[in-house]
């Protein structure tokens, strides 16, 4: 048997245990009888969801590394990234990739793994529409705000002009992020040690982090504008249950859901952290009575798939507020493509600097890139509150 296939039953057979035992701890709970020993073991069962989800991801990943054609350029830039040699042939080949901050621009092989491993770590860069461009230092992208009308007409019949929608620009400026991860020279001199993958894991992850906070959470001020910023234009909605503690609720997950606009929800897929994620799982439909409901998570059915909640993507980010919290922003629900828009400068720029931190080598690295929400009316944010 594969190892996907030892991990999806894991994963089954762990969620149906899980649930087993919660449905267990809700009976207890309904009957006022302490559940202490329940809680525990759910816990346990949540952790070990976890790790077996972690576990799947990386069947949802394309293969990196491998051996990779090189052209002349990407030659050049080992030799480069290695020795710091600008011989006559380097000099011709990067001369192309020569910008204006002074360092070269990364090849496209090396550029297309740091943005693999950014990915990994930014969850909006994957459900958002992403837009590439090479001029300028800022994006306006045009926003519908308000419906245009559709009218029925004859063959010989007068055609108003359609009214009520207007479009208006969004701003969204390319930021520049930098990253200076270091070698010693041992490691450059090692031919057997991939200073490529090296160096692509260091400045994606580090890129993926700063810049998945910012699609969250970012002000908008030399940062993206994040989706559960204030000023994000993205309505709230409080899915707690009325004086009771800060905590999410089935119910108001499920009404979270319904709010959005059923045009927007067959692409639509929920953000969160895990903490979050955690406190759903336990949630159950009870609408048609007490112990009768089903659970509004669901593990992946197959490689490359994730959970849900109710029937849509869940994608954990962990920028995400925490419930427990008066007003803390806890999930989002919508369609990213339509909601949000990530604007990337094409190239990476990267100076290897031998000099300030001896014996280490710097590779001082530059891209630039930036965000903001776009069509508002497609996405709602989860709260919770006390009131």
């Amino acid at each position: 048997m594969s190892e996907i296939t030892n991990l999806f039953d894991d994963l089954n057979k762990s969620f149906i245990e899980f649930k087993d035992c919660n449905n267990k701890r809700f009976e207890k709970l309904e009957k006022g009888q302490g559940a202490a020993y329940d809680a525990e073991v759910v816990d346990r069962l949540q952790d070990r969801i976890d790790q077996l989800e972690k576990g799947m991801t990386k069947f949802s990943r394309p293969a990196g590394g491998g051996n990779v054609p090189r052209d002349e350029y990407h030659k050049q830039y080992l030799t480069w990234v290695r020795k710091g040699v600008e011989g006559p042939d380097l000099q011709k080949a990067m001369t192309e990739g020569t910008t204006t901050e002074g360092g070269f621009t990364v090849p496209a092989i090396v550029a297309d793994q740091i943005a693999e491993k950014i990915a990994e770590f930014s969850p909006v860069r994957q459900v958002a529409q992403v837009v590439t461009t090479s001029q300028g230092a800022s994006l306006d992208y045009p926003r519908e705000d308000g419906a245009f009308t559709a009218a029925w007409a004859t063959e010989t019949g007068a055609r108003a002009a359609s009214t009520a929608g207007t479009f208006t620009n969004v701003n969204i400026p390319a930021i520049e992020m930098f990253v200076n991860p270091e070698a010693t020279p041992a490691l450059l001199s090692d031919s057997a040690f991939n200073i490529e993958a090296y160096i692509s894991r260091k400045v994606g992850e580090q890129f993926g982090a700063l810049e998945g906070t910012g699609f969250v959470a970012g002000t908008g001020t030399a940062e993206p504008l994040g989706i559960i910023d204030a000023s994000s234009g993205i309505s709230t909605f409080d899915i707690s249950a009325t004086g009771a503690p800060v905590a999410v609720t089935a119910d108001g997950v499920i009404a979270l859901f319904y709010s959005v606009k059923s045009g927007y929800v067959q692409q639509a897929s929920w953000l969160m952290n895990r903490t979050t994620i955690r406190d759903v799982r336990t949630l159950r439909d009870d609408s048609g009575g007490a112990g009768t409901g089903q659970y509004l998570w669901q593990p992946g059915l197959q490689a490359g798939q994730p959970p849900t909640i109710l029937g849509r993507p869940v994608f954990e980010s962990p920028d995400f507020e925490d419930p427990g919290t008066n007003d803390n922003r806890v999930m989002a629900f919508g369609d990213w493509q339509r909601a949000y828009v990530i604007h990337d400068k094409a190239d990476i720029v990267q100076l290897r600097d031998p000099y300030s931190n001896k014996p280490f080598v710097s590779f001082y690295t530059v891209r630039r890139t930036g965000g903001a929400p776009v069509t508002v009316e497609a996405a709602i944010i989860g709260t919770v509150t006390t009131t």
